[in-house]
């Protein structure tokens, strides 16, 4: 859904924003990348996505990185997410919760 200038700035960001954000990035994507529920939405379902879950997933990935080392990995992760057309969610939803809602509302 998002327009042709979000998607090159969402490219165009990425690829300055890489680096050493990345081992970051894959703690918050640990959820998704076994069990790969939500699709490209796995950001609202996963609990890793939001301002703490994203902080508790980094945290628990590198235990022995200082705070500094975490909290800047977790600042680059978490902006390259915001800079995102999907951005990141306020709250963690649950996935069948979800998908029941969806279906009333589509039999509308």
């Amino acid at each position: 859904m998002a327009s042709p200038v979000a998607l090159a700035l969402d490219r165009y960001l990425a690829k300055t924003l890489e680096g050493s954000a990345i081992t970051f990035d894959k703690a918050m994507d640990a959820v998704y990348a076994v069990d790969k529920t939500g699709g490209a939405y796995h950001r609202l379902f996963d609990g890793n996505h939001d301002v703490m879950g994203a902080w508790k997933a980094i945290v628990q990935a590198h235990p022995d990185n200082s705070w500094i080392e975490n909290a800047s990995g977790y600042l680059q992760a978490l902006w390259k997410d915001v800079a995102t057309p999907n951005g990141i969610p306020y709250v963690t939803l649950d996935k069948a919760k979800f998908d029941g809602i969806k279906e009333i509302l589509h039999q509308s």
